[in-house]
């Protein structure tokens, strides 16, 4: 992999695409839009190919801290692939994911206020003398401090 690929920077930005919200300039509910994306990243030196698709949807606005926040429903699926080695044998990954997350967004320039979701991810490695499956379930939780 390419060295930019590989560092901690890279991965917390990788994170940071996965949060990032651009919604339209008027909001109102039931208006949806999409979007997607594809990058690079690594994971213990093996190259990663992440797809990813996002849809969204208002759902209403609340009065919450002090200001009116837009609630927002986001479904996304992505797609993981990519090849290298590890400990000198080769091997190939494979995921698909999706998950659900209920993100609560400022008027004031669309930031993500608050969120919750959950997603899960379904992986399958193959080496050249095994081959393991495993399913990561994760739940994320956004508040500002």
């Amino acid at each position: 992999p390419r060295a930019e690929e590989c560092t901690p920077a890279a991965a917390a930005l990788a994170a940071l695409r996965e949060l990032w919200v651009a919604p339209p300039d008027t909001l109102a509910v039931g208006t949806q839009w999409a979007d997607s994306l594809e990058f690079a990243t690594c994971r213990d030196s093996v190259p990663i190919t992440v797809r990813s698709a996002r849809s969204f949807r208002v759902l209403g606005a609340e009065s919450r801290l002090g200001q009116t926040l837009v609630l927002v429903e986001r479904r996304s699926a992505t797609l993981l692939s990519g090849s290298g080695s590890q400990f000198g044998e080769p091997i190939e990954l494979e995921a698909e994911g999706e998950g659900t997350m209920q993100l609560w967004l400022s008027l004031d320039g669309g930031a993500v206020v608050e969120g919750k979701g959950d997603s899960e991810l379904r992986v399958r490695m193959t080496g050249r003398r095994r081959t393991q499956q495993l399913v990561q379930r994760a739940s994320l939780s956004i508040s500002r401090p």
